[in-house]
């Protein structure tokens, strides 16, 4: 356009700054600069020489430019022409003279003109433009006159209701080098302005939402830079980096997180090489507080008229939040997919107007097909089974045609045969009455409908196992009320099912048992028992009353609610009578054993009394006829059948308290090898008189002290050695004691062996029965009660032990008592001993015997005195109490039972008189367990039985002076 205009013409920006020309204007051989001065100074020198030129500028383009004409006044025709051409403009140019008259107008339209071209020539402003415009336009023209430069009015139309808006340019015109006139250039600029109000609006709002914290941050980036010019504040919100200079303190490269780098720098670097206008990246950068903070950046390129990239703007935007809701969503949809598989649970959606499907990947799985198989309405009817094919069409069909849902359980089909149990669900999305969209799920519950019919069978068996047994079976209510019976309930109680159903089942139960019934049904609702088991009585119909056994369980919901009770009702009145009569058996029983032990108690008494001065006398008579070999052994078979009739009443007075249960057990220190030394000291004699070798061999292994109860120990070891040299004519007989360590405690084992006459099979199954002997002469001969071995045996179990043995006849037997006892640490405790009275004694030692028998006294006092006693003789429980000489005794041998104050009662006036000296009970009685209770205040030292073995007395005395001071 600018090269077909007939004069010198160039384009100028809004600095007056030329920017391109015409071929005309080139011909002129004229500096640029020198034009650019000549709109200041009116002079533009060509050639060397000056000349006048009249500059004509058009109108003003949106970016600023304009058109400059350059007319030499001395040229008409070139005149002529620019007047043509301004008068083609779209803008009013006005020529005002010296008088600020009008002196030329050119318009292409004369009613853009504030009057008619011919009105206005050679008229003053003031005449043809109102005030307060022609008063601003007149002082303008006056500045302008008189030398000033090149000034622009705004100004809105002057005409009423005209909302049009204006420029006027004025510029001066020179004639030489004086201003002639001035030159008025008039160009609307409403739309302009309204565009310039609208784009500071618009900025306005952009400056406003991007100082908000959240709004995205813009940027230019210039081709030949790699740094940003950030137009946004806000961007110190999204980085924690201030803006210095329109730059940030820190490089924006320098915040990505590293492992984002690479895929930023390749996207970037193939956006610049592509013909792509835009991009969008998302990646992580660290804050200057320490958080990830996930950016969405936005690129757009500047291109220019080659198409080469002058610069890149964009926006960084904050979606941290966004980010974590998809990663959220993401998670929440794997969730689902995994619970749609867990639950098998396949979706589906249907559009009916294109016929498209979507089926999710779970659904795939259950009908067993490709996902990338191409899915058709009619395709899906296949996979049902052809009975259940028409069923799912008809659904289908409906659900698409007229909306209407359906939850249907069909089978699909397989390869071989195979079929699943679906439940198949289909909803309809509905505009008005029209069918839009379609959804649903299928559901594999193959599973289920395996459980259900699993269930079914049960529930089948349980009814005809409920209906069959031969027990009573119910269902009870959580309000009592029979909910089932079944024949057997029936047939047990007199009433038929109907008269049963729906009565309370407490209805039935004997009135004294329903409160223990309410208290055990309660304890299973509050959840206390899973189960109640009892014994109670029913009611029959005609009245007749009959016990049952009832097992009942609560059967609870999912929650664990209970919802009804099963019971099973036995009939167990044949048993319960059977009990009874056997416990009114068994009180018959015990008191007839009450009656024998009242009575064998009271015979010991009776027998021990006279048998403690029959022992007492033949063991005097055996120790004082010593030198008188005929009559000490005539004393000496006394003093046998004496001991053996003593040991016949000692074991028939142990069977009784063992088969009672009060047989005590007591836990001292034992030694073992004392213990031996004692049986063989008695046994040593026998031996020696029957020619047999006699050995004890002791382990050295065997602890020195054992935790257990050396009298019965004694007493199981005195009968199998007795035994042993009883029923051994030749030979020899052996005692081995071995065993081994197991931890706290030692495994003893203690062997008898013999070669004596040995035991025949018969014998040998009963031998540790009562009164059991064998019937051969040999044993015939020797004699014996038959209760040792029993006795040794229950007192070895009594002792968590056992005793057994191994026997051949005519070759001899071994016997072997096991016990497991706890090792006791060494000590001074002093334990069972057999020393001789010669190795002790008790010279000086004052006792008080308290005894109202005379011979027990007689017996008493001539063992005291022999081992050198002081002995005082009280003759009933009066006379000690009142002896003055009390706080002299040393010990004090009490009967127990006196006529008058026993013995007991004795002993508590005693202390109640503070007399400390030790007191050993005397006693016939042999169970002496509610006695103990008696006297467990008094500090009783020990009991000594009668009849009154020397040497157990000997050592019991001994015991307890030697651990106190004698006075």
């Amino acid at each position: 356009m600018l090269q077909q205009i007939p004069v010198p013409a160039v384009i100028i920006d809004t600095d007056n700054k030329i920017v391109e020309t015409n071929s005309l204007f080139d011909q002129l051989n004229v500096d640029r600069k020198d034009v650019e001065n000549f709109l200041s100074t009116g002079m533009l020198e060509v050639y060397g020489r000056k000349s006048s030129y009249k500059i004509e500028i058009g109108e003003r383009q949106a970016d600023g430019s304009a058109i400059m004409l350059i007319v030499e006044k001395d040229f008409a025709e070139q005149s002529q022409a620019m007047a043509a051409l301004l008068q083609s403009l779209e803008d009013i140019i006005l020529e005002v003279d010296s008088q600020l008259r009008f002196k030329n107008a050119w318009t292409n339209d004369e009613s853009r003109l504030f009057a008619p071209k011919k009105n206005i020539l050679g008229k003053k402003i003031s005449d043809i433009i109102p005030p307060p415009l022609s008063i601003q336009l007149s002082d303008v023209c006056q500045r302008i006159l008189f030398g000033s430069s090149v000034e622009t009015v705004t100004y809105g139309s002057p005409i009423p209701n005209d909302n049009r808006e204006f420029e006027a340019r004025m510029t001066p015109v020179y004639t030489g080098n004086e201003v002639s006139s001035v030159a008025v250039l008039i160009r609307e600029t409403t739309e302009l302005n309204l565009k310039k109000r609208q784009l500071r609006e618009a900025l306005g709002r952009l400056e406003l939402i991007t100082g908000l914290p959240d709004s995205p941050v813009i940027y230019t980036a210039q081709a030949d830079t790699i740094s940003n010019r950030f137009t946004s504040q806000n961007v110190v919100h999204l980085c924690g980096y201030d803006l210095v200079d329109g730059e940030l303190e820190k490089s924006w490269g320098e915040l990505i997180v590293p492992e984002d780098i690479a895929q930023v720098d390749t996207s970037i670097q193939e956006f610049l090489s592509s013909n792509d206008q835009s991009v969008q990246l998302n990646y992580r950068i660290h804050h200057k507080d320490g958080r990830t903070v996930w950016i969405r950046e936005s690129m757009v390129k500047d291109l220019n008229r080659k198409q080469e990239i002058t610069a890149i703007h964009g926006t960084l935007m904050d979606i941290t939040s966004l980010q974590s809701a998809l990663m959220n969503l993401q998670a929440n949809q794997d969730l689902l997919n995994r619970a749609g598989h867990v639950a098998k649970l396949g979706a589906w959606e249907f559009n009916p107007k294109s016929g498209k499907y979507f089926w999710s990947s779970e659904l795939y799985q259950i009908l067993e097909i490709d996902p990338d198989s191409e899915i058709k309405a009619e395709s899906g009817l296949d996979y049902y089974h052809p009975d259940d094919r028409n069923k799912a069409e008809e659904a289908f069909v409906a659900l698409v045609e007229k909306g209407e849902k359906y939850d249907i359980d069909v089978r699909l089909h397989y390869e071989h045969g195979r079929t699943k149990w679906v439940r198949s669900i289909g909803l309809p999305v509905l505009r008005g009455d029209e069918v839009i969209f379609c959804y649903g799920m299928i559901q594999d519950i193959t599973e289920m409908k395996d459980r259900e019919r699993e269930l079914h069978e049960s529930m089948s068996l349980f009814n005809q196992a409920f209906m069959n047994a031969p027990l009573g079976i119910t269902l009870i209510g959580m309000d009592g009320l029979w909910l089932k019976v079944n024949p057997a309930l029936c047939s047990l109680t007199g009433y038929t099912e109907e008269e049963l159903v729906g009565r309370h089942f407490m209805d039935l139960v004997h009135p004294d048992d329903i409160p223990d019934d309410k208290v055990a049904f309660n304890q299973i609702i509050e959840g206390k028992a899973e189960t109640i088991e009892r014994e109670k009585r029913y009611i029959k119909k005609n009245g007749d009353i009959f016990w049952v056994k009832m097992n009942a369980s609560v059967v609870r919901d999912k929650s664990g609610n209970p919802r009804y009770f099963i019971t099973q009702v036995f009939d167990v009145t044949d048993r319960r009578n059977y009990e009874l009569q056997i416990l009114k058996t068994s009180e018959e029983a015990r008191k007839a054993a009450k009656a024998k032990s009242e009575f064998l108690a009271q015979m010991s008494h009776e027998i021990r009394t006279p048998m403690n001065a029959v022992v007492g006398i033949t063991n005097l008579l055996y120790e004082e006829t010593r030198n008188q070999p005929e009559m000490h052994e005539k004393i000496e078979v006394l003093k046998f059948g004496a001991d053996n009739l003593l040991s016949i009443v000692n074991d028939i007075l142990d069977v009784s308290k063992i088969e009672q249960g009060s047989l005590k057990i007591d836990m001292l220190n034992v030694d073992i090898r004392e213990i031996l030394k004692g049986v063989k000291g008695i046994y040593a004699q026998r031996a020696d008189e029957k020619q047999l070798d006699f050995n004890v061999h002791i382990g050295e292994d065997v602890p020195m002290l054992l935790k257990g109860d050396p009298q019965r120990i004694t007493q199981i070891l005195n009968n199998l050695v007795s035994n042993a040299i009883k029923y051994t004519n030749k030979g020899k007989v052996d005692v081995y004691v071995e065993g081994e360590r197991n931890k706290e405690n030692f495994d003893l084992s203690v062997r008898v062996v013999d070669t004596g006459i040995g035991l025949d099979q018969d014998i040998q199954k009963i031998l540790f029965e009562p009164f059991t002997q064998s019937n051969s002469s040999a044993v015939k001969n020797i004699g014996g009660t038959g209760l040792g071995l029993s006795i040794s045996k229950r007192l070895a179990e009594l002792m968590d032990g056992k005793l057994t043995f191994h026997s051949v006849l005519n070759q001899g037997s071994e016997f072997v008592l096991n016990l497991t006892m706890k090792v006791v640490r060494k000590d001074k405790t002093k334990t069972t001993s057999s020393t001789s009275y010669g190795q002790l004694g008790l010279k000086g030692v004052r006792l008080l015997l308290v005894e109202d028998n005379t011979m027990n006294v007689y017996v008493a006092t001539r063992f005291l005195r022999n081992w050198g006693c002081t002995v005082e003789v009280s003759m009933s429980g009066e006379q000690a109490i009142a002896r003055s000489d009390l706080s002299e005794i040393d010990i004090i041998l009490m009967d127990m039972q006196m006529p008058g104050m026993n013995g007991i009662e004795t002993v508590e006036k005693l202390r109640e008189a503070d007399v400390e000296a030790p007191v050993f009970m005397l006693t016939a009685a042999t169970d002496l367990k509610e006695k103990e209770n008696e006297w467990q205040h008094l500090k009783i030292e020990d009991v000594i039985f009668k009849p009154i073995v020397a040497d157990d007395l000997y050592h019991k005395l001994y015991h307890v002076i030697s651990s106190k001071s004698v006075k």
